[in-house]
């Protein structure tokens, strides 16, 4: 970069060029508007530096803002199945081996109820990981949980109830950062059955053990201004965007986000959302538990903020300044969690892939929001995946037969 000298020097070469083709500015003026026109640039460039070290650069500098504008939860009424910390879960859970394909089957039971944790989690993944590809590519790693536990833990405990948050930077096709998006994680022990039509249980439809859920906040490069949310429901299928100037908040400035009955999705507003053909609606409410959660626990690593690719966004250009930005530190408890079950690669239930391989945790927001048309009239039936899975598992094991059929009968021949 030339120095300030630099400039001032080719500046006056300027100045005396000028002079002495009868310019009748006097030499001071020219030094003088020489200094402005330097000192001008050296300032703009100043001002810049200073507008990108203000911007948040690690974790450890987006805690407050992260706690500050930690949604508040509110639960439907009807709710029976209630959050948990990861911990408490893993307590109650086997680890086991099960052979993919249909009548899916317990292979073994690596570690039996009452003493997974979260270390022997990862450890057992590491083992798994050192298996032959034939036995990884026709089993995988499943946690059972105890159908006592369904539950959750109990709802006076609610407020006790962990938020997990993993933070990104947000960056165009230039490099340069353009957002930074908070996933605000909730952990819940059992996703319930769906009603029909809203009114009776339909079976086991939809249900599974685990159920990671998010919504995501969309903050300026600075985190200083509030852009919109983001509410995913059923896997990012009926996810929507809304912009700061729709968002519902609490009056101490939190963004609200209301929960559907069992399913867990996060909506916008409390109400009836139809899906589905309208055979299994959401039921959201704002008259049942309230979770203001206390504790808030950070599960990116230390250190430089991750890099995502900006995906875009339905947003209205409206911002508000988000809560914490200045001022005292908000009244949530900020964890720094090793997180050492992000470790483990397997299920998380018969049907949930684990949060760290979720398209929503590897890349930026989804760009699109569903419309209540495509809800209803494009669905992806909830629990098809009980049939669908085991029948394509079951497909590529003969296709991988055939393979190895054809791969042992060339190798005969070229003998």
């Amino acid at each position: 970069m030339t120095s300030m000298h630099g400039e001032l020097d080719k500046l006056l070469s300027f100045g005396r060029q000028a002079h002495s083709s009868s310019c009748h500015l006097s030499q001071s003026a020219v030094v003088a508007a020489a200094t402005s026109a330097v000192a001008s640039r050296h300032k703009q460039s100043t001002v810049a530096g200073a507008e990108v070290s203000a911007q948040p650069h690690t974790v450890e500098d987006m805690e407050k803002v992260i706690a500050a504008n930690l949604p508040i939860f509110y639960f439907h009424p009807d709710e029976r199945f209630y959050p948990c910390t990861v911990e408490w879960f893993l307590e109650r859970c086997n680890l086991s081996i099960v052979r993919k394909g249909f009548g899916r089957k317990v292979q073994e039971v690596l570690q039996s109820y009452g003493g997974l944790t979260p270390e022997r989690l990862r450890d057992a993944q590491k083992l798994w990981n050192s298996r032959g590809r034939r036995a990884k590519r026709r089993t995988f790693l499943q946690l059972f949980l105890d159908p006592d536990a369904r539950a959750g833990q109990p709802v006076d405990m609610l407020s006790q109830m962990p938020i997990y948050v993993h933070v990104k930077e947000v960056v165009d096709p230039q490099g340069r950062r353009a957002a930074l998006e908070v996933n605000y994680m909730k952990f819940l022990a059992y996703n319930g059955f769906y009603k029909l039509f809203g009114i009776f249980y339909a079976g086991e439809i939809g249900a599974h053990d685990a159920d990671w859920e998010h919504v995501t906040l969309r903050l300026s490069p600075d985190a200083q201004k509030v852009l919109g949310i983001y509410y995913s429901a059923h896997r990012h299928r009926d996810g929507v965007w809304r912009s700061a100037d729709e968002m519902l908040r609490g009056d101490d400035g939190r963004p609200k986000a209301f929960i559907a009955t069992n399913g867990h999705g996060s909506y916008p507003e409390p109400g009836t959302v139809p899906r589905v053909f309208f055979i299994f609606p959401d039921e959201t409410s704002d008259q049942g538990h309230v979770w203001k959660s206390t504790k808030c626990h950070l599960i990116t690593p230390s250190g430089r903020l991750p890099q995502v690719m900006d995906r875009g966004n339905e947003l209205n250009g409206s911002t508000y300044d988000a809560c914490g930005a200045e001022g005292p530190p908000p009244d949530v408890e900020v964890v720094r969690d090793p997180a050492v079950w992000l470790g483990y690669e397997g299920r998380w239930g018969s049907s949930v892939v684990a949060p760290q391989l979720q398209e929503w945790f590897e890349r930026a927001e989804n760009p699109v929001s569903r419309t209540w048309l495509q809800q209803v009239f494009f669905p992806l039936l909830p629990g098809v995946e009980s049939i669908y899975e085991p029948a394509m598992e079951s497909a590529e094991e003969v296709v991988d037969d055939l393979k190895e059929n054809v791969d042992q009968a060339l190798d005969s021949f070229r003998k």
